[in-house]
């Protein structure tokens, strides 16, 4: 359990860390965004855990991989990360949910004892104030994603309609990080993250909840 806390501890403070950072509204609107957060945890997930961390071992490919420095030849801890768009439709992001849990559940071909299984599934919503500042950014973005883009921003209610309803079909409540956005702007960005684990490959899910960050607009 001590681990497990600082596994999260580290995810936290990494994911507080990128949603502040002022390059993420245009990571988070753009997508491709796991990525960016992947490599933006490692360090944090290092310090917080004392582990050394990789995308991958042994030739197999993990999101992040974490192994003790005492014996990191022989034990590790895996997480996967999936990412959507708070617009996609609901039984697009549950079935990522489920292919993470699916694939956590495989046998993995290492020497390596897997202690740990984990899953973060990162959401972000874009959304917009029409009552607050220009809209520059925002009709910029919606113009040229295009209007079925499910990249778009929306307003306020319709999101938090969209959110209401996603909670609902994975059956627990997200941390929510407030991305940072220009304080002068309509535009609103939160990432909204759920932690899984898995004790063992034949396990029932269970789900941890990280802190979140309400934060400021830079």
């Amino acid at each position: 359990m001590a681990f497990e806390q600082d596994l999260m501890n580290g995810l936290d403070a990494g994911l507080r860390n990128w949603a502040q950072s002022k390059g993420a509204l245009t990571v988070a609107r753009n997508g491709g965004f796991e990525f960016a957060i992947r490599a933006h945890l490692l360090p944090f997930l290092e310090m917080s855990t004392n582990c050394l961390a990789f995308t991958e071992a042994e030739g197999q490919r993990f999101d992040i991989s974490l192994c003790p420095h005492d014996t990191f030849v022989k034990q590790a801890v895996v997480v996967e990360l999936k990412a959507n768009f708070l617009c996609q439709s609901p039984t697009t992001i549950l079935c990522e949910r489920d292919t993470a849990i699916q694939k956590l559940r495989k046998p993995v071909s290492t020497s390596k004892d897997i202690i740990g299984r984990y899953y973060l599934h990162l959401v972000v919503e874009l959304a917009y104030d029409a009552k607050k500042g220009p809209a520059h950014l925002i009709n910029a973005h919606n113009k040229l994603v295009g209007a079925r883009s499910y990249k778009r921003f929306k307003p306020l209610e319709v999101m938090a309609q969209k959110r209401t309803t996603v909670r609902k079909k994975l059956k627990v409540e997200s941390a929510s990080y407030a991305i940072s956005c220009p304080k002068d702007s309509q535009a609103s960005a939160t990432l909204l993250c759920w932690l899984v684990c898995l004790t063992k490959s034949t396990s029932k899910p269970k789900y941890l909840q990280l802190p979140g960050y309400a934060g400021k607009q830079a």
